[in-house]
């Protein structure tokens, strides 16, 4: 029997309209970016050579996606451009990051003329959790067939091949869809219990599956480890012990178990809020540099705050050393600076969004602890603690019910940046060489617009 036969005898249409059991579907858009461009180009990302990547960035720019033909020749997703052999010829579209989000949204629509909203959920810009059960019965039709469907709609009106995983919980959908799908002809891949065990079990590399990363791998491999089959092999209390509450969610992946469901997922409110604003840069910054960087993120990220009517606990400060600066530091003999990445953080006194206290508390983390000779390749900024301004009011003396026009400023500049655009009301700390806040005001997530 092989890998087709095993989904057609698992999920045949008179077992699943009988079944009780849940069945979930996750949809991916194959290399969505690159598949978009050559829908847009009437190229076919199966035999075209393209690319999308920003070569106004340099030779070292990341390509955000290829096309299967190139995956095809040895060519590695989320590759520089300067790794891309030299014998291999291809077209570079630079990203449309808007078009790519409308052309999402326009497919979610198709999938929604299918299912109710209350069974959907947007995972990310290209994939799709849907609970499938309530539509078998509806339509009349497999698990197959119903996918099938929704993969023929999407190619009709779109262009664009999707690929499908199907299992009977969230979990195995998403393995079945990362793991299994691209080795089934149709492009949908499934998984139950049964077939969890015989085809993922003993699956390697870990860090293919879902929700296991290199730092759960590498700790797996200490204990010996390097399968899921092998963490079912070892004592519970012993996997708890060693991760923690992660521990538990390992190995209930492990036996193919997971209990979330999109309702769960919905209706979920997390205890923890922050918010984050980072950013790669393009060469390596000096010391002094980044203090431009750091007035104009704080300025960015407070607005952001005043905007959401919400304040700031605490700060922490994340610091990425370039290549050249970390091999320089390797020879430290106290071992503070070995690491690239490096986080600090601080509480504040009172919850705040008041852009110059924060500046100040991200300024007094970064001369307390990075040498003046460090070069930077990368900077993220956290603000952790939040609080709706109406539950922490009365410990802000600058939350009053007469505001003075000092505090309507960060307002005014908000309402102006939202009516006229971003770049319309800058400081002029942004018309320094080093400042990147004029060019991110037109990107999105970090990319063209």
């Amino acid at each position: 029997m092989n890998e087709h036969d095993d989904n057609l005898d698992v999920f045949t249409t008179s077992s699943l309209i009988a079944s009780e059991q849940p069945l979930y579907m996750c949809i991916d858009l194959k290399t969505f970016y690159a598949s978009v461009e050559c829908a847009d180009r009437g190229l076919n990302p199966f035999t075209t050579n393209l690319v999308v990547a920003d070569p106004t960035r340099s030779d070292n720019t990341i390509c955000l996606a290829i096309t299967p033909a190139m995956k095809q020749l040895g060519v590695a997703n989320r590759c520089r451009i300067n790794d891309i052999p030299p014998g291999i010829s291809y077209e570079v579209a630079p990203p449309r990051m808007k078009h790519y989000m409308d052309i999402s949204a326009r497919i979610v629509d198709i999938y929604l003329s299918f299912v109710a909203p209350v069974d959907l959920y947007p995972y990310s810009i290209d994939e799709c959790f849907i609970y499938i059960s309530p539509y078998l019965k509806l339509y009349q039709v497999s698990a197959i067939e119903f996918a099938q469907r929704l993969q023929q709609a999407v190619l009709m009106k779109t262009h664009i091949t999707a690929t499908v995983g199907i299992g009977t919980n969230l979990f195995l959908a998403k393995v079945a869809l990362d793991i299994r799908a691209k080795h089934c002809k149709n492009g949908i891949g499934m998984l139950n219990s049964q077939l969890f065990k015989k085809y993922i079990w003993f699956y390697t590399p870990l860090t293919d599956i879902w929700g296991i990363g290199k730092g759960t791998q590498q700790h797996l491999a200490k204990l010996g480890i390097d399968t899921l089959a092998g963490v079912c092999s070892m004592p519970k209390n012993l996997i708890l012990k060693e991760f923690g509450k992660n521990g538990r969610y390992l190995l209930e992946h492990a036996w193919g178990l997971e209990c979330m469901t999109i309702p769960r997922i919905k209706a979920y409110t997390p205890k923890v809020h922050s918010i984050t604003n980072g950013q790669v840069f393009m060469r390596d910054y000096t010391y002094q540099e980044v203090f431009t960087i750091l007035h104009e993120m704080t300025t960015e990220s407070s607005l952001d705050l005043v905007r959401q009517r919400i304040y700031a606990s605490g700060v922490s400060l994340n610091i990425g050393f370039s290549m050249h600066f970390a091999r320089i530091m390797e020879s430290n003999t106290s071992g503070e600076f070995k690491r690239r990445i490096h986080s600090f953080s601080s509480k504040l006194c009172v919850p705040t969004n008041n852009e110059q206290q924060l500046y100040a508390a991200f300024k007094r983390l970064y001369e307390a602890h990075i040498p003046a000779n460090a070069t930077i390749r990368r900077v993220q900024l956290n603000f952790t603690g939040l609080c709706l301004s109406d539950t922490c009011a009365s410990a802000l003396p600058c939350c009053s019910d007469s505001p003075s026009e000092l505090q309507k400023l960060p307002q005014t500049i908000v309402d102006i940046r939202k009516r006229f655009g971003a770049n319309y009301l800058l400081k002029a700390t942004s018309l320094r060489p080093e400042a990147n806040a004029r060019i991110r005001n037109k990107q999105i997530g970090g990319h063209r617009a």
